[in-house]
């Protein structure tokens, strides 16, 4: 067994107890499985790789580190080998006895009468994470108060509400308004000692302690809003273009992103792909060329695909692959990855797509490539865009 153990990101969503009760019930199977060989103790590899992914997943949950994760959730239960470790999670139901979800705690020797016990699953007719049931129930996790007639920033600073008359649901009526609006659930207490991280991007309100899905869903949500909104206004691109691709990890995955600039630095195209091949080249190009002029150059590095493709869209474009001739685009990259770094890491494909999308949305407004607040100073620029932009949408 080779490799590093990784997180699961899909379930850092889920509560505690699910978590690790999703990891002792993949341990449990395999061992009881394998309690009759003779070498079953080789499973402590097993056991090494998946307590490290269970307390990798419970540390990104909670923004702390591996070693704070492992002193919260040890414990000890005894066996009739005698005690063991293992890392368990309770839930408490009042008067009723609390839930227990136990990873380890089993010994790894041979018994030769060992019965596999195949626990039947509880049926459920529908699955919700714990940030859906956070959100349904409708109140605020710090006053206990219902917002379901408004939301608000700040505690006691009404945001802006949507001019259709919808309760609860904040309008990105300006830029100001939409960084003091609170779309998501206000965690009451810091996690695992530590300070709540403060989200400055994505619309929440300094001050405010917000989960981490909640700018991720309003970027979601606006992104392709705001990008058509700009489309009729942004200035058409060179007739020299710079074509290369770069990566991305999506779910523990490398993909790979196509990125096209012009020579004065406007982002033409980004296009999100699992492959890097003839077809997402051939369909890169194809909404590359859609946005207007089409190149008299385009330089990229040696793919064996880019002359089969530039030549039958664009026969009349000089192809350059030479040696340092694509460093403008290699050197572009690392804006949008300044960005992507610090993030937890995608799950999806779309919002890679979106994501980049509205990062070279950004990047253009601010290099002056859009007809948007052109008579503001360039530090300003972005936020005067965005409040013209908002009465479009």
């Amino acid at each position: 067994m080779r490799g590093k153990p990784e997180r699961r990101p899909w379930l850092v969503n889920d509560d505690d107890h699910t978590i690790v009760n999703t990891y002792a019930a993949e341990y449990r199977g395999l061992v009881q499985y394998y309690l009759l060989a003779g070498d079953v103790y080789r499973l402590n590899r097993v056991h090494w790789v998946m307590l490290t992914s269970l307390l990798k997943t419970l540390a990104c949950k909670h923004d702390s580190s591996v070693s704070k994760m492992a002193a919260a959730y040890k414990a000890t239960v005894e066996t009739p080998f005698g005690p063991r470790r293992c890392f368990q999670a309770s839930v408490e139901r009042g008067s009723r006895k609390p839930l227990v979800a136990r990873f380890g705690g089993i010994p790894l020797k041979r018994q030769k009468n060992a019965v596999l016990v195949d626990r039947r699953p509880v049926q459920v007719a529908s699955r919700r994470t714990e940030l859906i049931t956070r959100l349904v129930a409708g109140r605020c996790e710090m006053c206990e108060q219902t917002v379901a007639a408004r939301v608000e920033g700040n505690h006691g600073r009404p945001a802006t509400q949507d001019p259709r008359g919808l309760p609860g649901m904040p309008y990105l009526h300006s830029r100001r308004a939409a960084s003091r609006a609170t779309h998501g659930v206000i965690t009451r207490e810091p996690v695992a000692g530590k300070p709540a991280r403060r989200v400055r991007e994505g619309g929440v309100g300094k001050g405010l302690r917000s989960t981490s899905p909640t700018p991720y869903l309003a970027v979601q949500r606006f992104t392709p809003l705001l990008a058509e909104a700009a489309r009729p206004c942004r200035h058409s691109p060179g007739d020299r273009w710079y074509v290369d691709e770069t990566y991305v990890k999506i779910a523990g995955r490398w993909a790979y992103l196509y990125r096209a600039i012009d020579q004065y630095g406007q982002v033409i195209d980004v296009l999100a792909s699992e492959r890097r091949d003839q077809l997402a080249a051939r369909r890169f190009f194809h909404r590359a060329l859609a946005h207007g002029r089409r190149p008299v150059e385009v330089t990229t590095d040696k793919a064996p695909v880019y002359p089969r493709i530039l030549d039958e869209l664009v026969p009349e474009a000089c192809h350059v692959d030479a040696r340092w001739e694509n460093n403008r685009i290699e050197s572009d990259h690392s804006r949008l990855k300044a960005r992507l770094r610090p993030m937890r890491g995608l799950k999806r494909l779309r919002s890679a797509q979106t994501i980049s999308t509205g990062h070279a949305l950004v990047q253009n407004i601010r290099r002056g490539h859009y007809e948007l607040a052109t008579d503001t100073e360039p530090r300003l620029r972005l936020a005067a865009a965005f409040i013209e932009l908002a009465h479009a949408i």
